[in-house]
């Protein structure tokens, strides 16, 4: 079972989000903020992050992909950033803190998952 760890700060929006990978086979973890985040990366080393760009915390998810990227331990994580902004105005800046893919909210789960398992199992 893959784990991942999933960094949004609406919690309707975590909880549906998590139950619905969970329902998928997937180990969850939540994370509220771009500290917890960076911490939680290391605590549990998720196989991958769903990481909304706009966080609470003065930490948007750009940044605090690029800290989780610095760490030697979390710095192979794959980090999927999920966004309702129109993430082509950011994807020089995401390539360049480490963002590995790109989804847009609302999330369509169907596509979220390919994305992750195309992450986790590069053929």
């Amino acid at each position: 079972m893959s784990k991942l760890l999933i960094v949004e700060d609406d919690p309707d929006n975590a909880r549906m989000i998590a139950r619905r990978l969970r329902s998928r086979g997937f180990d969850v973890e939540l994370a509220v903020d771009g500290a917890s985040a960076i911490a939680m990366s290391q605590e549990h080393l998720p196989d991958a992050i769903i990481m909304d760009l706009n966080l609470i915390g003065g930490m948007n998810g750009l940044e605090a992909t690029r800290r989780i990227k610095n760490i030697p331990e979390t710095q192979a994580i794959p980090v999927i950033i999920v966004s309702a902004v129109q993430l082509s105005s950011f994807q020089e800046e995401a390539m360049e803190a480490g963002v590995a893919d790109f989804d847009d909210k609302p999330i369509e789960f169907d596509r979220l998952v390919g994305k992750i398992d195309a992450l986790l199992n590069p053929s």
